[in-house]
């Protein structure tokens, strides 16, 4: 695709940790997932006391509680989708399709198998691409493989790049250093 007729092309990280970054060449975005997790948080400790008591109008409680934490998502990907669908934007983001099956299904502990269970990265791709189409511009899926282990710099690819898959990216041929996410949404 010609990045031509558009004034601005903008990369974004779709991500756990920071539920997007966006680079688009002047200056980084972050959209934290802290204030996220807590909400889900605090509505899975409220499902979990529900659910052990079972009666009829806990039932009715919980259907309420699951439509309530839907809407939240659903509000946060509509703020970010909005701040980074502005007008004439060529937009660059991970084609995340199948990525649950593709990452092992091992995981440390049933928290984090949770929080990766519920990542809605499907629903703020589908909201970027339409809110980007009706601004004028024009949202593209990357292939997402090895955006974060090559350098923006000299192009050198390597998983050393990325120490203990951290948050810290530094090129072990040039010595560019910066945030490991910042990286990808540069790529």
């Amino acid at each position: 695709i010609e990045a031509e007729g558009f004034q601005e092309i903008v990369g974004v990280d779709v991500g756990m940790r920071y539920l997007a970054v966006t680079d688009n060449g002047e200056k980084p975005f972050f959209f934290k997932s802290g204030p996220l997790k807590n909400k889900k948080k605090n509505y899975q400790k409220l499902r979990t006391e529900l659910q052990k008591k079972g009666t009829r109008s806990a039932k009715r409680k919980l259907k309420k509680v699951s439509q309530r934490e839907r809407q939240f998502t659903s509000q946060v990907n509509h703020l970010i989708s909005k701040e980074i669908c502005k007008k004439n934007r060529l937009i660059g983001v991970e084609d995340l399709t199948n990525i649950r099956e593709k990452t092992s299904t091992y995981r440390k502990n049933k928290e984090d198998r949770r929080q990766r269970e519920q990542w809605s990265f499907a629903d703020l791709h589908s909201k970027i691409a339409y809110k980007s189409l009706l601004n004028k511009g024009f949202c593209i899926k990357i292939d997402p493989r090895y955006t974060s282990q090559d350098c923006p710099k000299c192009k050198h690819r390597s998983k050393d790049n990325r120490p203990n898959k951290g948050l810290l990216f530094c090129c072990q041929n040039c010595g560019y250093s910066l945030h490991a996410d910042y990286i990808a949404a540069k790529n």
